[in-house]
């Protein structure tokens, strides 16, 4: 089971934005796309998601069209968590939740929320005024939603993804591990995620693939490993770039 997109490009305003970019992002795995700001991050993810117009290529999810999903089809198989999303109205973070959880048995809502709301640090402002909310605090309650949308319906979890934009954008270092070890655990039990990260220490961590994308073309995929290499990332972020590995967690350390 797979997210895949073929040859996609997008233009806007008659710039290219993506120029026929492929990847694979699987089911039970943590892909990170990364790269430069204007890289095309944002727009390749959204178009994965099937809310760009205008692009050119295929976008497979789990070897069918995107374009042949029902949007009730599409809710359930893939969620989205955009980089910012206004609550029109004053929902608590409760209702908020149960908006998500729409399709699936009202009696189970709270065996699975309150374990996810435990695991992000979300137990104490369940009741609350999702606008009354820090920046960080709403990121978590968002990354819940999108969890909580493709798990409401079925207790299967293979074919099933979660594309974050920026998720850990508005975190502290303790809330991004969090969020991102929870990832990691959804991911353990075969939920796919799609992530946009700017961090490349986290990408490091937490990635089984990272995507590395410059001036809307693929540069290179695969393990970090393979793709955080020092030479390229200094010559795609246009800075000095050094890659080591942690002699006590055994991951990459990027740093300039």
């Amino acid at each position: 089971m797979a997210l895949a997109a073929l040859d996609i490009s997008v233009a806007l305003n008659g710039k290219d934005i993506l120029s026929k970019v492929s990847l694979e992002a699987a089911d039970g795995c943590i892909t990170a796309l990364v790269g430069p700001n204007g890289a095309g991050k944002t727009t390749l993810l959204r178009t994965l998601a099937g809310d760009t117009s205008g692009s050119q290529g295929a976008v497979l999810l789990n070897g069918r069209n995107l374009k042949d999903y029902s949007l009730q089809e599409l809710a359930r198989a893939r969620s989205v968590m955009t980089q910012s999303t206004e609550i029109a109205f004053d929902f608590s973070v409760l209702e908020i939740l149960q908006m998500a959880w729409m399709s699936g048995p009202r009696e189970k809502f709270l065996s699975y929320v309150n374990p996810l709301a435990e695991e992000l640090g979300m137990t104490s402002f369940l009741e609350r005024s999702f606008r009354s909310l820090s920046g960080g605090e709403k990121q978590r309650v968002l990354f819940a939603r999108a969890v909580l949308q493709i798990t409401a319906n079925s207790t299967a979890r293979m074919g099933r993804f979660v594309l974050l934009d920026e998720p850990t954008a508005s975190l502290d270092i303790a809330y991004e591990l969090q969020l991102l070890a929870c990832c990691a655990n959804l991911a353990q039990q075969g939920i796919g995620f799609l992530v946009v990260l700017h961090d490349l220490n986290l990408a490091a961590k937490f990635a089984d693939q990272i995507v590395l994308l410059d001036r809307g073309k693929r540069v290179l995929a695969g393990a970090p490993a393979e793709v955080l290499v020092p030479e390229l990332l200094s010559k795609i972020y246009k800075t000095r770039i050094h890659v080591e590995k942690h002699p006590k967690i055994g991951k990459l350390l990027v740093y300039t």
